[in-house]
């Protein structure tokens, strides 16, 4: 029998929060839910088990409000109608909100990693739409239980390969992982630890003692890892064990994907509206591929529909700035997301995969990879390049260059030559000597002049350092081999 699943929610939650939930998980994950509202509210609202006013309930679904479901801040909305659908927005609002503050909060407590991951940031708002960038949380570490996972989602967006391995919960491995836990705590601090996950391209029900490891994580970092699985429809017992063990700490933004309105029927079959207070229900049905970010298999697919020559709509579903740690193969390497391309087809900047054996030499390669993070100004013969889609002009004013993209747009101070286009002599990649080199060139300042200028483009995203390996790590869908020759890190931004 499993233990209870009652989360600890906010005082700032509504008190119909759950069944109102019911409400708009039905309405966006069974397809045949709209109509039975439209022809017979009461009788469909009764059928979710739920006390709640059909004509209530209708405001948040009317037209021009059912778009702030899924977009709560967009510009010109009107006004909602109704307690409840005002009460739903305002939470809705925040909600969204507090995904900007909970990152900021939870910065890494080392000012120059702090820097690091700000940097990634900023970099993303020239690439990403602002409704993207901004709701990505820059975790600092994930950790994968399993190789690969035996979901085979037809929309992953990091192209996890199938399940072929398990991090088995022996002596030596609860040390190893509890081990490397509490040195990710102490490298990154304790807010910023506890936005750390266990899984990447892996799926947590795969692990038959992931729970385990649950109360290890919540032991050393103080709360439960958000989880997210795709298997829940597969095996609802088993994400009812899952959840009742996540509910024993402060609640947190659970979630799971639904592959088929079959799906979502087998979860709301099993768990009642409290049990499902912290869990997202999130549709993922074929249909819904023009929803998709163009990342992983997900980009796969639309490509196969599109003309020779077109590229579909960008994204990323990475929301790691810092290590992965794969138990499994046991190996570390430095992500950061990034929009998809062909050169990197899952939206993921991943590179300085280094092999180690055991707990010591773990937390040794955690410090070296964490070590070269730190570096504020690249060493000289570090490669930068320009985020995608930036542009460079000269502003109206002197002294004052445009730099923008289709998502973002930033000013700044540049003391340029007469006639002097700074796009054309900053390049779009070279060594942190040659952009020196460049901006000299281009501004004829003095050198410690040109150094701030760097340094102003490479906290605002418009340039960023490879790290190291980032050139041999091969760009083909689905994860890369395991390489086992470890490669002395290098300077990053």
């Amino acid at each position: 029998m499993n233990a209870p699943i009652r989360w600890r929610l906010s005082e700032a939650t509504p008190k119909a929060y759950s069944a109102t939930k019911r409400f708009i998980d039905a309405w966006f994950c069974d397809p045949e839910f709209a109509p039975r509202f439209h022809d017979d509210p009461g009788a469909a609202v009764e059928s979710l088990g739920i006390d709640l006013d059909p004509v209530e309930l209708g405001h948040l679904v009317a037209p021009g409000q059912v778009e702030l479901l899924t977009d709560p801040v967009r510009e010109g909305a009107p006004a909602p109608e109704g307690r409840l659908a005002a009460s739903w927005r305002r939470y809705a609002i925040e909600r969204y909100r507090a995904v900007g503050r909970e990152r900021a909060e939870r910065s890494p407590t080392c000012p120059s990693l702090a820097t690091w991951r700000w940097r990634q940031m900023a970099r993303l708002k020239f690439e990403l739409a602002p409704s993207s960038a901004g709701q990505i949380r820059h975790i600092p570490f994930a950790i994968e239980l399993t190789r690969g996972c035996s979901g085979r989602c037809w929309f992953c967006g990091i192209s996890a390969e199938p399940l072929t391995g398990v991090f088995e919960r022996t002596e030596e491995n609860i040390a190893l992982f509890r081990g490397l836990l509490s040195h990710l705590r102490a490298a990154f601090g304790p807010a910023a630890a506890g936005d750390g996950i266990l899984y990447w391209a892996t799926d947590p029900m795969d692990h038959p003692e992931y729970e385990a490891f649950v109360d290890d994580y919540a032991g050393i970092i103080g709360v439960a890892p958000s989880t997210v699985t795709a298997l829940a429809g597969r095996d609802p017992e088993r994400a009812a064990s899952i959840l009742a063990s996540l509910s024993r700490y402060p609640a947190r933004p659970h979630r799971f994907s639904l592959l088929s309105p079959k799906d979502y029927r087998e979860i709301i079959a099993r768990f009642d509206p409290d049990e499902l207070a912290s869990v997202e229900l999130l549709p993922q049905f074929r249909k819904d591929l023009a929803l998709k970010f163009a990342a992983g298999r997900a980009r796969a697919r639309m490509k196969q529909g599109q003309k020779t020559g077109t590229e579909p709509r960008a994204g990323t579903i990475a929301c790691l700035s810092g290590l992965l740690v794969d138990l499994v193969d046991k190996t570390i390497r430095i992500v950061t997301p990034c929009s998809s391309s062909e050169h990197r087809p899952d939206g993921v900047h991943e590179s300085a995969r280094v092999p180690f054996r055991d707990l010591p030499d773990g937390i040794r390669v955690i410090d070296e990879l964490l070590g070269h993070l730190k570096f504020t100004i690249p060493s000289g013969d570090s490669t930068l390049e320009r985020s995608p889609l930036v542009r460079l002009e000269n502003g109206s004013q002197p002294g004052v260059a445009r730099v923008h993209s289709p998502h973002h747009a930033v000013r700044l101070r540049v003391p340029l030559e007469e006639g002097v286009r700074l796009d054309s002599l900053l390049p779009q990649q070279g060594s942190a000597d040659e952009i020196f080199g460049a901006i000299e060139t281009a501004t004829g300042a003095e050198p410690d002049e040109c150094l701030s200028l760097l340094r102003t483009l490479l906290d605002s995203g418009i340039y960023r350092s490879r790290l190291p390996g980032e050139d041999e790590v091969p760009v083909d869908l689905g994860l890369p081999a395991i390489s086992r020759a470890a490669r002395p890190p290098a300077a990053a931004s």
